[in-house]
């Protein structure tokens, strides 16, 4: 069997790029609307600074640009992730690993919405929840086991 260690790792990596991904987009709108808006004029009748380096357009569009190929990288990555961990995910044998592993890691669900998903309908569930639970996680680690070996972790 493969290093399930190593593999968790990297599927929490791919799960926590989402927020990278949306905190760095974040910062990029920002600066794209810092962009636009009308800065104050300057009535002091003192003299302005000729030197480009010290105009804030031209720092806001360089921090701008560096943010969009931030923002581009992390997309061809978390593009290039997504497509291996749905190529591997598709080569599970068990439907429920499947899609324990597919809400998980592509769909981004919380341990709670798969147990719904998977037991919700049960009559016991409310008194049995914990030990619902456990089984998703066992679905979890027996699919971890088989990934392992299909995905290669450096």
């Amino acid at each position: 069997m493969g290093d399930t260690y190593k593999l968790r790792k990297r599927l929490d990596a791919f799960r926590g790029l989402r927020f990278e991904i949306e905190n760095v987009d974040e910062k990029f709108q920002r600066v794209c609307n810092r962009m636009y808006t009308v800065g104050c004029p300057d009535l002091s009748g003192m003299p302005k600074s000729s030197s480009p380096g010290n105009d804030k357009l031209i720092n806001i569009i360089s921090r701008r640009d560096d943010l969009l190929t931030r923002l581009n990288e992390l997309k061809a990555k978390q593009r290039s992730e997504r497509e291996a961990i749905t190529k591997a995910i598709g080569k599970l044998k068990s439907e429920d690993e499947k899609l324990v592993m597919t809400m998980r890691y592509l769909e981004y669900k919380n341990w709670t919405v798969i147990n719904m998903k998977f037991y919700g309908d049960k009559e016991d569930f409310t008194e049995k929840e914990r030990s619902y639970m456990a089984r998703v996680y066992r679905m979890r680690d027996k699919a971890l086991d088989k990934l392992s070996d299909i995905l290669i972790c450096p």
